[in-house]
């Protein structure tokens, strides 16, 4: 009986996840076509009513307005239903970041001041000077501001008043003034209150509370399931403080941005999804053996090569974070991906900080304890470029002796386990067949065989067609290959005479 439960159970699980997926991939998609041909309206009466059609008379711009709202209305509408498909299939991607609250509650406020001033409503701000920042996704948290305030207008009367308020907050401690750990964000309206049994079941799919001031305007029910989702993502709480008769206050939370509770709060939301949904993710950290300020060209950079593509990732003084959804049985290749995106990062910058670096990575799933011991687990098995620098080895292949003998010391001071040298190509498939190479640098002019051959004798054995090359050449500039060093080219070809550049090279391969 217990076995035909098991089965039974498995069978009901498997229908609503085939159920689920079928529902998302039919939402998603009637969504996406919908928003092509809603675009399109969108432009031509936005022409019409800038003019570019001519001249349209009082009424006709009445009615293009009417026609406008409803337009956003079905715009807005397409995607909380995106939204809510990604949410569900947890494919809502956020690009966290340091934020300033100020001009962040200002830009959003803004958006919504030509709806409060058809109602008469009263807007304010208050946002006290020195507010530190906050740790999220500016354009969410925007998205999240708008929903509130929408949501206030909607509900108060003509003549009322909506105030949006910012504030930071901090845990008790044993000093006088406790250090501040999150960021509270509200919206007060003097709407028509929102009764108590309703507080949760707002946040819920769907969900709408039927009596409001304005009947007309009732939307999909999905706004405050969608700001609940953004603001959990973020490492946020959000709720209501409500009586009816007497408006509402909806409030929300947001890390400070302090690296530590920063990565703590953005993996701790992504362990609440890995559990929800019962998938993994990967943490790779990166520290930096120097100042704040030499490295954080670098943290730009590399923030930037993640935009979009990450669960999320943060850098703050000497560490970058990155959370990614790639499978943690291969925490190795994943940590080794990260590793080469900051040996661009600082070959764009100053090749040499790449060796200040060192890597943690860390395996996550539904049954991580918390963010503090997934650090810990990143800590423990962190390890140094200097370190994998170490395990490196590479052979010079050159037909000068003189030449062979100089770039064996340039390249021994970065810290490489071996630079092998030959005179020959034939030279270089012996040292290869004895012990591989972790990268070759190789004459283009040489005699006998000379480097074109040598190249495409490597790329046609698998075991050598990876090897990273360095070509280098007495001339300035050849028919083939261009001398001017392009940011990463296949095989950079580097000039002789700069044996400093080729070492810049050696450094960003390796």
């Amino acid at each position: 009986m217990s076995e035909e439960r098991k089965v039974t159970d498995g069978e009901l699980e498997s229908a609503w996840k085939i159920q689920m997926r079928l529902k998302d991939e039919v939402l998603s998609r009637v969504s996406h076509e919908l928003r092509s041909p809603l675009n399109a309206v969108y432009q031509y009466v936005t022409i019409l009513l800038d003019g570019l059609a001519g001249d349209i008379n009082k009424e006709q711009r009445d009615y293009l307005g009417i026609a406008l709202r409803n337009v956003n209305q079905l715009r807005n509408m397409i995607g909380e239903l995106l939204d809510v498909s990604r949410s569900q299939s947890n494919k809502m991607h956020l690009s966290p970041c340091e934020i300033d609250v100020a001009k962040t509650v200002t830009a959003a406020m803004e958006t919504v001041q030509h709806e409060a001033l058809a109602k008469a409503l009263s807007l304010s701000i208050q946002v006290p000077e020195g507010m530190p920042a906050a740790y999220a996704d500016p354009q969410r948290v925007q998205q999240v501001i708008v929903n509130l305030l929408n949501n206030a207008i909607k509900f108060t009367p003509e003549g009322g008043a909506i105030t949006l308020r910012a504030r930071a907050c901090g845990l008790p401690s044993e000093s006088a003034a406790p250090a501040a750990d999150h960021i509270e964000i509200s919206v007060t309206d003097s709407g028509c209150g929102i009764p108590e049994n309703d507080h949760e079941r707002i946040f819920q799919h769907l969900y709408q509370v039927r009596k409001s001031i304005d009947q007309k305007r009732e939307g999909l029910g999905l706004g405050l399931f969608i700001c609940r989702e953004l603001i959990s993502r973020m490492g946020g709480k959000i709720w209501v403080g409500s009586c009816v008769g007497t408006g509402s206050t909806f409030y929300f939370t947001l890390p400070v941005f302090n690296l530590e509770l920063a990565v703590s709060a953005v993996v701790n939301a992504h362990l609440a999804e890995a559990r929800k949904f019962g998938v993994s993710f990967t943490l790779v950290t990166v520290d930096a053996d120097t100042d704040a300020e030499t490295i954080l060209p670098v943290w730009k950079r590399l923030n930037a090569a993640f935009n979009g593509k990450s669960m999320g990732a943060l850098y703050s003084g000497k560490r970058f974070a990155v959370c990614l959804d790639e499978n943690p049985a291969e925490c190795e290749a994943t940590r080794e991906r990260v590793r080469r995106l900051a040996k661009k990062a600082c070959f764009s910058e100053d090749s040499k900080l790449s060796s200040l670096l060192s890597y943690g990575v860390a395996a996550a799933g539904p049954d991580t304890e918390s963010a503090e011991a997934l650090l810990r687990q990143a800590a423990s098995a962190t390890v140094s470029e200097r370190a994998l620098l170490a395990n490196k080895d590479v052979v010079v292949v050159d037909d000068e002796e003189s030449f062979l003998r100089l770039l064996s010391r340039y390249l021994s001071v970065l810290g490489v386990r071996s630079v092998r040298t030959t005179s020959s190509g034939a030279g270089l498939f012996e040292l290869l067949e004895a012990e591989n190479a972790d990268l070759i640098v190789l004459d283009l002019q040489m005699q006998g065989m000379n480097g074109h051959e040598v190249i495409g004798r490597l790329r046609e054995n698998s075991k050598t067609s990876r090897i990273p090359v360095v070509i280098v050449s007495g001339s300035v500039a050849n028919a083939e290959y261009d001398m001017s060093l392009q940011d990463d080219p296949e095989v950079p070809a580097v000039s002789k005479l700069n044996m400093r550049e080729v070492q810049r090279w050696v450094r960003y391969l390796l």
